[in-house]
């Protein structure tokens, strides 16, 4: 019988529980970084060990080194689907989180959205299996859902859909995340106006309106100016901070992404 994503799932968070270190290689980019940075968070809760490596992408050169570090547990991030055939040779136990579009099945523990019917393109990316993976290896981790949020922005898989959306209405409903409506777009000529950036953003934003029907714009462009900001539980919005992350990546500086 067909194992459910659940159950794959679940699957490797028992083999990761019965480990004492894992050896980690994820993607530079912000889904990667963030993908690491929830994984090992929840390792770090379990007082499990981890070593994160990020790459821009996994040849040959980066498999050979795995397979000469001997570990005992090897965890693909963002990755791994398309090498299936080099990483069967590698010695240790592996997991390979990937949403990109798979190749086959094997007896490696891979967690693929592709498998069960959910599209990897728009729909779930590596920092949302890492969180459902965390999640499963402790469901205290479900506050680390403002870590995914990011991820699936900086994988520009937006509008939410299916499984991210369902992790997103979830971290709502648990107080992790808050979606609020705000300015999104710059104004020009710019309003001379003041505002308190600790007060009621709803007043400073029926200001912006009131001021745009003055000046006799359509409703429906004004609305265009606004847009949704999923903020996490440290006041951080998803948007920039899937930004910084990417940058981070892109600058050779992954380390302090994560």
């Amino acid at each position: 019988m067909k194992m459910s994503l659940h159950q794959r799932i679940k699957k490797a968070s028992d083999v990761i529980l019965n480990e004492k270190y894992v050896r980690i290689i994820s993607h530079y980019d912000a889904d990667g970084i963030a993908a690491a940075g929830i994984m090992c968070s929840a390792l770090f809760r379990k007082k499990i060990g981890f070593c994160v490596s990020f790459v821009k992408s996994l040849g040959s050169k980066t498999i050979d080194r795995v397979k000469n570090e001997k570990n005992a547990l090897v965890l693909f991030l963002d990755m791994g689907s398309g090498q299936i055939d080099d990483i069967e040779d590698i010695k240790s136990t592996v997991i390979i989180l990937d949403h990109h579009a798979q190749f086959r099945e094997s007896k490696i523990i891979q967690v693929n959205p592709h498998f069960f019917g959910i599209n990897g393109t728009d729909e779930a990316c590596a920092s949302t299996l890492s969180f459902l993976l965390a999640k499963s290896v402790d469901e205290k981790n479900s506050d680390l859902v403002g870590l995914c949020v990011a991820g699936v922005v900086g994988d520009k898989q937006i509008p939410f859909k299916s499984l991210n959306k369902e992790i997103v209405e979830e971290g709502i409903k648990n107080g992790f995340i808050k979606k609020e409506k705000g300015l999104s777009l710059g104004l020009e000529p710019f309003f001379r106006e003041g505002f308190n950036p600790t007060g009621d953003k709803r007043f400073d934003d029926s200001m912006i309106i009131m001021k745009l029907l003055k000046q006799n714009v359509k409703y429906d462009v004004i609305e265009k100016f606004f847009g949704i900001y999923y903020i996490s539980e440290y006041e951080t919005d998803a948007l920039p901070f899937s930004d910084v992350l990417n940058a981070c990546g892109r600058t050779d500086n992954e380390g302090l992404g994560f």
